[in-house]
């Protein structure tokens, strides 16, 4: 059995985008595979997991309860904190580009281009990760946007307990949550929770 649940954090600038991804993930390290569509090429990093705990502690609201006693009776306030703590690159393969291939820590990340779901999903069984086909319609709804995908599993040797947040920055200034895709590795009611870092207020455009 595996399970997946995110958080992410979005600093957004003019003309860039950093994107920190926490996967808390359930199940053996050969089985650990991950599969997420990118709007360009990102330069990868990687990042404490203290960064989710620091902005949990920092943001998260803070309810108190007034009592109103008496006029002889004592006034007393009760503090709740709810504070959470395969080929090489530029190379050809079934009609699958592969645009980039890097060690990051515990990762061995690949950046993918393809025109076809279909393709896509063929290379991505072959390597081994683990798409069913439903996702077949998934793929194909980020491939005609443009979208490249970042397909990343555990080194060889890697224990799923080195498992630690992902930094990608690319450039744009438009930050996005591919949940489209997410819903086929997501447990049901996964939480996914998002921060979004920038100069002004941040809304939805769709979802």
């Amino acid at each position: 059995a595996k399970s997946y649940k995110s958080a992410q954090i979005m600093d957004v600038t003019a003309d860039e985008v950093t994107a920190i991804i926490q996967i808390n993930y359930e199940g053996t390290a050969e089985n650990f595979a991950w599969v997420v569509p990118v709007m360009a090429k990102p330069e990868f990093g990687l990042a404490p997991l203290s960064v989710f705990q620091r902005l949990a502690q920092n943001t998260a609201p803070r309810h108190s309860l007034n009592w109103d006693l008496p006029d002889d009776g004592m006034c007393g306030m009760y503090q709740f904190d709810w504070a959470a703590a395969g080929g090489g690159p530029n190379e050809a393969d079934g009609g699958v580009e592969v645009v980039s291939e890097e060690e990051v820590g515990p990762y061995n990340a690949v950046v993918l281009a393809s025109d076809t779901a279909d393709e896509l999903l063929a290379w991505l069984d072959a390597k081994g990760f683990d798409q069913p086909p439903e996702s077949l319609p998934l793929l194909q709804h980020y491939l005609d946007q443009d979208f490249l995908f970042v397909a990343i599993k555990l080194k060889k040797g890697a224990d799923v307990g080195e498992i630690q947040p992902l930094r990608m920055t690319f450039p744009g200034n438009e930050p996005c949550i591919p949940l489209v895709l997410t819903q086929i590795a997501a447990s049901e009611d996964m939480p996914v929770l998002a921060y979004v870092l920038g100069e002004e207020r941040v809304t939805p455009t769709n979802w």
